[in-house]
């Protein structure tokens, strides 16, 4: 995969899961905002076919994407949804 998916993903996990919204996650605020500018990004549809306006990737080529969400906590279902 191309390191400028993964790194736009660095930079957008970095700037949206924030220490304070992830405590408000864990207090029970829905993080709405973190996860549409996920979905606005394109990250959550990277397995989908580009015929059908995802990126197209292979499986393992979200794994930096995973990764990054891991790594910044995201409290949204990134991994879940981009399955």
């Amino acid at each position: 995969m191309d390191s400028i998916f993964g790194d736009a993903a660095e930079r957008l996990f970095a700037q949206t899961c924030t220490p304070a919204m992830i405590r408000q996650a864990e207090q029970g605020q829905a993080p709405a905002q973190a996860w549409q500018a996920c979905e606005a990004a394109g990250f959550a549809d990277a397995l989908v076919p580009e015929s059908r306006g995802g990126a197209g990737l292979a499986l393992a080529d979200t794994l930096p994407l995973a990764t990054a969400a891991g790594r910044h906590l995201c409290p949204y279902p990134f991994a879940d949804t981009l399955l």
